[in-house]
């Protein structure tokens, strides 16, 4: 079993999906995180809470990973560069 890293990263705004994939016997799995990136006075940081002004963005953002991870299992396996 291999587990990488975030393999990409989709925003919408301050809404994030940060998704990974995982080869497992050969066939690729993915995993996908959704967080709203916060600022306060020092720091950014995820959330994963999200309020009910975010579900548009992140109704938005899940068509958009769901579309992005449809395309690589279309092409057979991941591809693309690993953003961060």
């Amino acid at each position: 079993m291999t587990i990488e890293k975030a393999f990409h990263v989709i925003r919408e705004g301050k809404v994030k999906a940060t998704i990974w994939h995982e080869v497992r016997d050969g066939m690729t799995r993915f995993r996908v995180a959704f967080t709203k990136l916060i600022h306060d006075d020092h720091r950014w940081w995820d959330s994963a809470c999200f309020h009910p002004d975010d579900m548009p963005a992140l109704s938005r953002l899940a068509e958009d990973v769901h579309l992005w991870i449809t395309e690589q299992l279309a092409h057979g396996s991941p591809e693309g560069e690993r953003q961060h």
